[in-house]
């Protein structure tokens, strides 16, 4: 159902919850999986994804759809693997569309019984689960860091451990860094020396947790916040965080004219405007490690008429859409004008001013596209979006959050 979105003139302190980290709860759950002892994980996220993951954990079917999750299905690729039963693992069209193949290899080299259903290195797959031996694997490490979390996750459960060599550009390393931060938590310890992780044999010994909210839902309101200087904003529950790579927004958004002031119980955000006067040279945001802030820090510089160079996006092509090609597509529909260099691996903004959109915006059933989109109905008054139900995948309060902070919504017929 299409909906437009007015922007709103409203200067009242608005004050937001977060959703907590889908990224932390779906690693607790899996690691909760794996382990002999059950634990309780407080604030455990809401998204789509943590709730699929959470049931598919715990389902006794022997057919199961991970939908369009990527980390629900790499981590159930692996879990299904080692545990008994057999298991054909699907998804929608664009997930049998998304590479599988590295871990795969890397599951069969541990003994795992794996059968490609459709075309070889994608999903669908056929699992028999046995026990798997431990020992050391090769792992490219370019396209996703989910490959190397889920065998990292069951490294611990194998006989003598896994050691785990990434080769290649290693992406989203802070993603890496998260799932050993989750595993040291749980009693088991890493060592990570240049492209090597080693995990010993160990049973896991977990304890209660709590969630973090969620930096990257947070990327979306500091994108707001940019578009609307001399409105604050509160980020409740928000604090700098070591397990999330995505908490360098508050950084980068800083050279954008948003201050973060952090406070006992969360973030005031405070913008004072973009200037382009206070920038020597172009601006350079690199996001190996942070690819899911690649939405709304391009939607910003975009909306600024910043002068920036955004490097490393060579693996946007494998998220829920290829978000380079979607959103210079929805963007043109405002006259952005760039140049793609270094083999498409980077792009160049030059100092413009957007019009308002010609066409609707389509989301290409991605909630950080239809995230990144929306705020730009501050800078337009409105914008159109064909379908905004995507956001339940990470954030589902999204639209109500907006509305509660002045956006109008309505529904086009």
């Amino acid at each position: 159902m299409p909906f437009q979105l007015t922007g709103t003139n409203s200067q009242d302190l608005c004050t937001v919850k977060l959703p907590t980290s889908k990224s932390i709860s779906n690693r607790l759950l899996f690691i909760r999986a794996l382990s002999k002892e059950t634990f309780a994980i407080r604030g455990l996220s809401a998204a789509e994804d943590t709730i699929l993951l959470n049931e598919l954990l715990s389902s006794h079917k022997s057919e199961v759809n991970a939908k369009d999750a990527g980390t629900v299905y790499r981590f159930l690729a692996a879990y299904y693997s080692c545990i008994p039963g057999t298991h054909i693992l699907k998804g929608t069209k664009r997930m049998h569309e998304r590479p599988i193949g590295p871990l795969v290899d890397a599951l069969k080299l541990l003994g795992a019984k794996i059968t490609y259903l459709g075309e070889k290195g994608f999903p669908p797959l056929s699992i028999e689960g046995t026990t798997l031996r431990g020992g050391k694997v090769s792992v490219d490490a370019s396209i996703s860091s989910q490959f190397i979390s889920a065998l990292l996750m069951i490294a611990p459960t194998l006989e003598d451990g896994l050691t785990v060599q990434m080769e290649g550009e290693i992406a989203s390393a802070s993603y890496i860094r998260m799932t050993l931060d989750l595993m040291s938590l749980m009693g088991v310890e890493s060592e990570w020396i240049r492209n090597e992780i080693r995990i010993p044999q160990r049973a896991y010994s977990p304890s209660e947790v709590d969630v973090e909210p969620d930096w990257s839902s947070a990327a979306f309101w500091y994108l707001l916040s940019a578009l609307s200087p001399g409105r604050t904003f509160f980020l409740e529950g928000l604090h700098q965080s070591k397990l999330q790579g995505d908490s360098v927004i508050a950084d980068w958004m800083k050279l954008l004219g948003v201050d973060s002031v952090f406070e006992e119980n969360g973030v005031t955000l405070l913008s004072h405007g973009y200037s382009s006067w206070s920038q020597h040279a172009a601006l350079q945001f690199d996001f190996k490690d942070c690819p899911d802030l690649f939405p709304p820090m391009l939607v910003a510089c975009a909306a600024l008429g910043v002068e920036a160079k955004l490097t490393s996006l060579q693996n946007l092509i494998h998220k829920e859409s290829n978000r380079l090609d979607v959103l210079l597509k929805e963007l043109g529909k405002c006259g952005l004008k760039y140049t793609l260099v270094d083999d498409q691996h980077s792009l160049i903004l030059q100092k413009q001013k957007l019009s308002p959109p010609d066409r609707i915006f389509e989301t290409h059933q991605d909630h950080r596209v239809a995230m990144a989109l929306a705020p730009l109905s501050q800078i337009f008054g409105n914008v159109s979006l064909n379908e905004i139900a995507v956001v339940q995948k990470s954030y589902p309060e999204f639209w109500a959050q907006l509305s509660a902070a002045g956006f109008l919504m309505n529904k086009i017929t």
